[in-house]
């Protein structure tokens, strides 16, 4: 008899288990999806990422202020490069072209030769290449002698802050909600 009671709990807390791995499973899955619920810090209306200014006003009211700016973001630059080299006192100059953070062309003039197209280079002691990011080109070879940029993209930001619970300022990018500080 203890035999079948013992096989019988066992098979039960199997079972028990079971259930609690499928609970914890479906409740981590919709954590994320209440962590990401925006609300009207003021009502508690429920908002979507992408909803307009004026669909947030209409739900939420007026806010209590709004700060409106541009954020312009450099697409694709140019940082030049000035190295000379000690052992000869040689003179090379380094242009990279780069393109959504990231080295897109590596161009070296050594003076007196022609200038050339490379993959990469360890001119500044370290090696760069092309589709390194530019804040490890940065911190391989320190700030350029000269950044000239050739293409912006510029975002419209508006911050709307409302009485109520924090956080409680909406951040809009372009007229579309994008999340809240």
């Amino acid at each position: 008899m203890t035999l079948f009671y013992g096989i019988f709990l066992i098979l039960c807390m199997a079972k028990a288990m079971s259930v609690m791995r499928n609970l914890i499973i479906i409740f981590g899955l919709l954590m994320p999806i209440s962590a990401l619920a925006l609300t009207c810090p003021n009502s508690g209306s429920i908002l979507k990422a992408g909803d307009s200014t004026q669909e947030v006003t209409e739900r939420c009211g007026q806010a209590i202020s709004s700060n409106n700016f541009i954020n312009t973001k450099i697409i694709s630059g140019e940082w030049i490069y000035y190295i000379t080299n000690t052992s000869n006192n040689n003179m090379t100059k380094m242009t990279i072209l780069h393109d959504h953070g990231r080295v897109a062309n590596i161009n070296i003039f050594l003076s007196g030769k022609k200038e050339k197209n490379v993959q990469s280079t360890n001119l500044c002691k370290n090696l760069i290449q092309i589709d390194d990011a530019m804040n490890y080109v940065q911190s391989v070879c320190d700030k350029p002698t000269l950044q000239n940029t050739l293409q912006t993209e510029s975002t419209e930001i508006t911050e709307l802050k409302y009485e109520g619970m924090s956080p409680n300022i909406l951040i809009f990018e372009n007229n579309k909600l994008t999340g809240w500080k």
